[in-house]
């Protein structure tokens, strides 16, 4: 029966922020007109907000480790990069990739997608979830959920919420294993940072290789970022 209660409890917290979302939909949705700034500004609020409830479950002392060594950020690196080869050709299987268009960053755009994104949703959907619920429910239970929690909040169509609740995964894995919230931070980063390269500075490049996104060479290379996945946790490459 406690458990239950418990997992009942780690429901309503990921319920929260939805919430949270749709009373600063109401306000905002009536204050700011911009259609581009609306809901970046919605968003960026409704995660301060649920941060700012459950600070206390950050646990900052424990929750981060900043002696990270250069092998392991290059480990995290490519870490990033494998996954997304992986939720890229999970995503592509829905998408028309004619139709797929070049993305223009400006600098604020940049420091959200780059800087303020990593940190507040890696607070928001793991490092608290996880500290407040790591020693009272099965950690596969957590994780799980915190991953399809983390697909949904970014749903699109079916196929992006399996792939990003992939990367749900394993962020909420790495972060059970590792008891560092900073890895989160920085695979968050540079998964952000990939997307930015792609669609934007280098967008030709992007276009041209994506017609060859069926092809055998691409099976190959999806194969070899799962062995590099599995590769990184079996070896502890994030130590």
């Amino acid at each position: 029966m406690k458990k239950i209660y418990l997992f009942l409890s780690l429901l309503a917290i990921i319920l929260a922020y939805p919430l949270i979302s749709l009373l600063m939909v109401l306000i905002i949705g009536n204050l700011v007109q911009s259609p581009t700034l609306r809901p970046h500004l919605i968003t960026l609020l409704s995660l301060i907000i649920f941060i700012l409830l459950f600070r206390k479950n950050i646990q900052f002392r424990q929750s981060f480790n900043t002696k990270i060594s250069i092998k392991t950020i290059i480990s995290i690196f490519i870490l990033s990069i494998s996954v997304h080869i992986v939720i890229g050709f999970i995503d592509f299987i829905s998408k028309d990739i004619s139709l797929i268009k070049k993305e223009f960053f400006t600098f604020p755009r940049l420091i959200y997608g780059l800087v303020l994104i990593p940190v507040l949703e890696e607070l928001s959907c793991r490092i608290i979830i996880i500290n407040k619920f790591k020693d009272k429910l099965n950690q596969w239970i957590i994780i799980i959920t915190t991953g399809l929690y983390f697909g949904m909040l970014h749903a699109g169509s079916i196929y992006t919420v399996i792939g990003l609740s992939c990367f749900g995964f394993i962020l909420a894995y790495l972060y059970i294993i590792s008891r560092n919230g900073l890895l989160l931070i920085l695979c968050h980063f540079f998964y952000n940072a990939i997307n930015f390269c792609l669609y934007s500075i280098f967008w030709s490049a992007t276009s041209r290789a994506s017609n060859y996104i069926y092809n055998p060479i691409h099976y190959i290379i999806v194969a070899i970022s799962i062995i590099y996945i599995i590769y990184f946790f079996t070896k502890k490459k994030y130590i």
